[in-house]
């Protein structure tokens, strides 16, 4: 996945990351569309996120190394994901 956003302050940051998605019946139906989809919730995603930019006031996130969760949030406005971010520190 690759995402480029636009920070408050008007910096842009590229975001890519590789992941392990559980796919069992539960996640199935959200990514087939199934009217009886539900939300999932976190324990089945999983990704290893990285950050890159040309802000000098962002740069620093470039240097470490984070891990993160996620879950499919199911809605009448479709299918949102979002993740939960933490840096690791050893």
């Amino acid at each position: 996945m690759r995402i480029l956003f636009k920070t408050d302050d008007g910096d842009h940051i590229n975001l890519s990351y590789n992941g392990i998605i559980t796919v069992n019946e539960e996640v199935g139906k959200v990514f087939t569309g199934a009217p009886d989809a539900k939300s999932v919730g976190f324990g089945q995603v999983f990704s290893n996120p990285k950050f890159s930019t040309g802000s000098e006031k962002y740069k620093h996130l470039e240097n470490h190394l984070f891990v993160a969760g996620g879950r499919f949030l199911v809605s009448e406005k479709g299918v949102q994901v979002e993740y939960k971010i933490s840096q690791v520190i050893a």
